[in-house]
């Protein structure tokens, strides 16, 4: 019997290690990914125009990309601003009216919450004299009223 409680506490101090191995791993990952997400989210807050990385990305995967981290920046409650950039940098790849529609909305989301700043407002009116149809169609969509558009 003594054996047996031996070779069972081996057995469970091994899994344990294991898992605290397993545990430090997905925290060393989560951590370089919310480094990466906020790396990404103060270069995003410094200007609206998105890193030169020498690819082309395709609209599809670029609007994905912008309308995910959009959504999760909405969702942890992190600027207003940030969001709404990532919505209308989303809408600038929009390749459908449901696309549009989307980007309109998550733009609405971050303007209601950011309480009507202002200075948000400016912010989406200047990239949206810069930007596309989609993006003037998001813009108008979530309420902005921009005077030279």
């Amino acid at each position: 019997m003594t054996m047996q409680r031996t070779f069972r506490r081996e057995a469970s101090s091994a899994a344990s290690g294991h898992l605290q191995n397993v545990l430090v791993s997905v925290g060393i990952g989560l951590c370089a990914l919310l480094l990466a997400v906020v790396a990404y989210v103060t270069f995003t807050l410094r200007s609206p125009e998105p890193p030169s990385l020498g690819l082309h990305v395709s609209d599809a995967l670029a609007y994905c990309a912008h309308a995910s981290l959009a959504t999760t920046l909405n969702v942890i409650g992190a600027s207003p601003k940030a969001t709404a950039i990532q919505w209308l940098k989303a809408a600038s790849h929009a390749r459908s009216p449901g696309e549009v529609d989307r980007a309109g909305l998550g733009l609405k989301a971050a303007v209601e919450r950011s309480g009507g700043n202002p200075s948000l407002e400016v912010t989406i009116c200047l990239v949206e004299g810069e930007g596309s149809p989609t993006v003037d169609t998001a813009v108008s969509k979530a309420g902005v009223q921009c005077p030279l558009s």
